[in-house]
C-alpha cells in the first residue's frame, strides 16, 4: 500500500547496504548449511554475503557482493543463488536474519535488517522460496514488533505485514503467532503500526481461524474503533475487513452491527473516491437484505446519503444506493420517519424509462412510502409525479416493466383519499387509463383488481372522477367487465389471463370473474348517483347484465 510504505521508508535509515556480521565461529560445530561436522580437514568458512559459518563444499564460488565488496568474494551456496539471479540485488534473507539475531547489530542495522526482509516479502523474492527461510525469517522479526525503538519496530511490523499480505507466507505467518501480535498493534498509538497491522489483518480475516482469533480477541471492535480513517490507505483496508466479515455468515454481520460496524460505512459514504464509495455501498446492500440490519442502517445515516449518491452516481453506485433505500422503506415504522426533502430525490429517476431495475426500485420505494404515510403521497403528488406514473402504465415495456406498473397503481390507490392526487388523476386523463387497464382483456389479474378498487374509490368520493368517467365511455367498460364477451351461439369466448398452476379453466374463469364483477359493479353502483348513466344501462344487454349480477 502507498501510504504505508511511504510510512515505513520514512523510518528507513539512510547510509551504506547492510553489511553482514560474521557469525562468531568459536561455538559453531557444524556447517550451518548441510551440518557436516568440522574437522581438521573440514574448515570453516564465513560467507561474505550472509556471514554464516559454512563448510568448503558449501561455499565453493566467489563472486561480487553488491553493496559489501566489489571483488570476487567467498559466498555459500544459497546466497550465490540470488547474487547470480540478480547481481545488482543488495538485499540478503539469510544475513537479516543472521543479523537481527546478533546482539552486536547496531539499531540501525536491525532497522535496515528489517527492511530488506520487508522488500523481500513485498517482491516475493526466490530468496524466500524456502518453507524454512520464512519460518527463520518470522520468528527474527517477531521480538522486534513491541518494546523496542520506533522506527525498528515500524521496519518490523512493515515485513510481518508484508509476509502476511503474500498467499505464499500467510500460512506460515499465523502459525508463527503473527495474528495475536497484529490484533494487539491495533491499539498502538502510532498510525502507521495500527495500519500495517490491519493491512495484514485485511489479508488474513479470509482465514476461518484468523476469524476466530479477531472474535477471541475482541479484535473487530479494536479494528472499528481504531483504524484512522482520513486516508484512503485506512478507508481501502476498513472496507476489506468489513467485506470478508460481512460475507463470512451471520454471526460476523451480527458482530458487525453490534459493534458499529454499519456506522462506520456510513461514515464512508462521503468518500469521494468513488471506488470505495461502491465497496461500502456493497456492503450495505448486501447487509440490508436481513431486517435486523435496516434500523441500523437508517439509524447510522446511511439512507439519507443514498439518496443523495443514487442520483448522482449512476452504474453499480446508483443500484446499490436504490436497493438499500427501497428495502429500509419496505419497513413502515422506518419509512414513516423518512424526510419528505430526501424523498424528492429519486423523483428524476422516474423518468429513466431504459433501465427498468433503477425503475422498479423508484417505485418499490414510492408504493412503500405512500403506504406508510400520507403526507409521502401528498408530497409526492405536488412534485408531479401522478402524470409520470400514467405515463408508465399507458406503456408496455420489456422484462420486469409489470412489476413498475403495479408499484404505480399500488401508489395511486394507496394515496387515491389525497384531494391532490385525485385531481391530478382527473386533470392528466389519468381516469381514462385506469378504466382501459381494468377492461382490457390483456391486463396482469392484479393491475385489474387494483384499477377497479381504485375506481370504486374515486367514484364514492369524488364528483369530478365520476363525471371524467361517464365522458369517456366508462360505463361501457366497466360493463364489460361484468359482462363476458359470447360468440354467435351465445357461448363464452373469454380465455382466463396466464394460467395458474393448479387451477382449472372453470376455476381460473371464477377466479377472475370474482376479481373483475364485484369492483365494477361498486363503481357502476355509485355512478348512479348521476343520472346520465341510465342512458347507458338503458341497453338490454347492459341492463340484463347489471341485474344478473345483482
Amino acid at each position: 500500500a502507498a501510504a504505508a510504505a511511504a510510512a515505513a521508508a520514512a523510518a528507513t535509515p539512510q547510509g551504506d547496504v547492510e553489511q553482514p556480521t560474521w557469525m562468531d565461529h568459536g561455538g559453531i560445530t557444524a556447517c550451518t548449511l548441510c551440518e557436516a561436522e568440522f574437522t581438521t580437514i573440514r574448515r570453516k568458512h564465513h560467507c561474505r554475503c550472509c556471514g554464516c559459518v559454512v563448510c568448503g563444499q558449501c561455499s565453493p564460488q566467489s563472486m561480487p557482493v553488491p553493496g559489501v565488496s566489489k571483488d570476487k568474494v567467498r559466498t555459500c551456496t544459497e546466497c550465490a543463488k540470488h547474487l547470480t539471479a540478480d547481481p545488482s540485488r543488495c538485499n540478503c534473507v539469510l544475513r537479516s536474519i543472521h543479523n537481527l539475531a546478533t546482539e552486536a547489530t547496531t539499531p540501525v542495522g536491525q532497522s535496515v535488517a528489517c527492511r530488506a526482509i520487508a522488500d523481500e516479502a513485498a517482491a516475493e523474492s526466490l530468496q524466500l522460496e524456502e518453507r524454512s527461510v520464512v519460518e527463520r525469517a518470522i520468528n527474527a522479526l517477531l521480538p522486534f514488533t513491541r518494546g523496542v525503538q520506533a522506527d525498528i519496530q515500524r521496519q518490523a511490523v512493515y515485513a510481518l505485514s508484508n509476509l502476511s499480505v503474500s498467499t505464499k507466507y500467510r500460512a506460515v505467518a499465523m502459525e508463527a503467532g503473527a495474528v495475536p501480535i497484529l490484533v494487539d498493534l491495533l491499539a498502538s498509538e502510532d498510525d502507521s503500526l495500527r495500519l500495517q497491522a490491519c493491512r495484514a489483518i485485511a489479508a488474513m480475516v479470509t482465514e476461518e481461524s484468523a476469524r476466530a482469533v479477531l472474535v477471541d480477541m475482541r479484535g473487530v471492535t479494536t479494528i472499528i474503533n481504531q483504524l484512522p480513517l482520513e486516508g484512503e490507505e485506512g478507508q481501502n483496508i476498513m472496507v476489506s475487513i468489513v467485506e470478508t466479515l460481512a460475507a463470512a455468515g451471520p454471526q460476523y454481520r451480527l458482530m458487525l452491527r453490534e459493534h458499529h460496524g454499519i456506522f462506520t460505512m456510513a461514515a464512508l459514504i462521503s468518500t469521494k473516491n468513488t471506488q470505495i464509495l461502491e465497496r461500502v455501498t456493497n456492503i450495505l446492500a448486501a447487509m440490508v437484505a436481513e431486517h435486523q440490519s435496516r434500523r441500523p442502517i437508517y439509524e447510522s445515516g446511511a439512507v439519507a446519503s443514498c439518496f443523495a449518491i443514487a442520483v448522482k452516481h449512476g452504474g453499480k453506485i446508483r443500484l446499490n444506493a436504490l436497493k438499500i433505500i427501497s428495502s429500509v422503506c419496505a419497513d413502515n415504522n422506518v419509512a414513516q420517519t423518512m424526510s419528505e426533502r430526501d424523498v424528492c430525490y429519486l423523483i428524476p429517476l422516474i423518468d429513466e424509462h431504459s433501465h427498468v431495475q433503477t425503475l422498479h426500485m423508484v417505485t418499490a420505494t414510492f408504493a412503500s412510502l405512500s403506504a406508510a404515510d400520507e403526507r409521502f403521497g401528498r408530497t409526492l403528488a405536488l412534485a408531479g409525479i401522478v402524470p409520470k406514473f400514467l405515463t408508465i402504465l399507458n406503456k408496455t415495456g420489456p422484462e420486469g416493466w409489470s412489476a413498475v406498473r403495479t408499484d404505480a397503481l399500488t401508489y395511486l390507490y394507496n394515496s387515491s383519499m389525497i384531494d391532490v392526487v385525485r385531481d391530478a388523476l382527473v386533470e392528466h386523463s389519468g381516469i381514462g387509463v385506469l378504466a382501459n387497464i381494468a377492461s382490457s382483456p390483456q391486463s396482469a389479474m392484479s393491475e385489474t383488481e387494483i384499477c377497479l378498487g381504485l375506481l370504486s374509490m374515486l367514484s364514492t368520493v369524488s364528483d369530478k372522477a365520476r363525471q371524467a368517467l361517464f365522458d369517456i365511455g366508462g360505463t361501457s367498460m366497466l360493463v364489460d367487465c361484468v359482462t363476458p364477451a359470447q360468440d354467435d351461439r351465445g357461448n363464452s369466448k373469454s380465455a382466463p389471463r396466464q394460467g395458474i398452476p393448479g387451477f382449472s379453466h372453470e376455476e381460473q374463469m371464477m377466479l377472475e370473474n370474482s376479481t373483475k364483477v364485484g369492483p365494477a359493479l361498486q363503481v357502476l353502483a355509485s355512478m348512479c348517483e348521476d343520472q346520465p348513466i341510465w342512458d347507458v344501462l338503458s341497453d338490454a344487454r347492459s341492463e340484463m347484465a347489471v341485474v344478473k349480477h345483482a
